[in-house]
């Protein structure tokens, strides 16, 4: 999977990210889910509560079917868990 990272340059300023993943996007790929990634998708998750696109990255990440890396402050597990529940939620209706 490619990831792309917009960076705005201002005129004599260092880069300006506009989101957290951005700055650093390998935070938000750990390689696995347990051991020493753990501390790595705990950054990555803070890192996405402070961020004004959290509910549209994880909105998009659901729609496009993403499963690779942390988007909208949930891991790969935690989107597939929302995506049975919304699926259950349907069928009961």
């Amino acid at each position: 999977m490619t990831s792309v990272s917009v960076v705005v340059h201002a005129p004599d300023r260092a880069p300006r990210y506009t989101t957290p993943c951005q700055a650093d996007p390998d935070l938000f790929f750990p390689v696995s889910e347990s051991g020493p990634s753990l501390t790595e998708i705990a950054e990555a998750k803070r890192l996405c509560r402070s961020c004004p696109r959290t509910t549209s990255c994880l909105q998009e990440a659901l729609d496009r079917g993403l499963d690779d890396g942390i988007w909208g402050g949930q891991t790969t597990e935690e989107r597939r868990a929302s995506r049975r529940r919304s699926k259950s939620v349907r069928v009961s209706r």
